[in-house]
């Protein structure tokens, strides 16, 4: 994937490059909530979420969804911290985002102003350690 400023015009180099997945990336969605939060998906049957709020993109999180290799991502507008994924196998999953402790680490205060406590899924985080 390859990030451009649409203001910079045609011709225009990328501000970063990401190799996001091993196969393929199909999808991807911006969190409305959070600025520079980015959610990828792939062939590779994996989702990720990126911090790439400035030039130098960095890994959050990854999840297998069990969704098959995964061709749809979309925030929801309404709350922004679920995650909705559909894949090759038929199926939707949907991921909390406050259950990436890398999501949470990077982006805690502003979780807490959309969605409520972390409390939660900090200590499921930390169980699955």
């Amino acid at each position: 994937m390859a990030a451009f400023d649409a203001r910079a015009g045609s011709g225009s180099k990328p501000l970063f490059r990401l190799h996001a997945h091993t196969k393929a990336t199909c999808a991807m969605s911006f969190c409305p909530g959070i600025p520079g939060l980015l959610a990828t998906g792939s062939t590779d049957k994996k989702v990720k979420l990126w911090d790439v709020g400035n030039e130098q993109p960095s890994l959050l999180g990854t999840e297998d969804l069990k969704t098959g290799a995964v061709f749809a991502l979309h925030f929801s507008p309404s709350n922004p911290l679920l995650l909705a994924a559909g894949g090759a196998k038929g199926l939707l999953s949907v991921w909390d985002i406050r259950n990436s402790a890398g999501v949470v680490k990077r982006f805690g205060k502003q979780l807490v102003e959309i969605g409520g406590e972390l409390e939660d899924s900090e200590e499921s985080s930390e169980e699955s350690d």
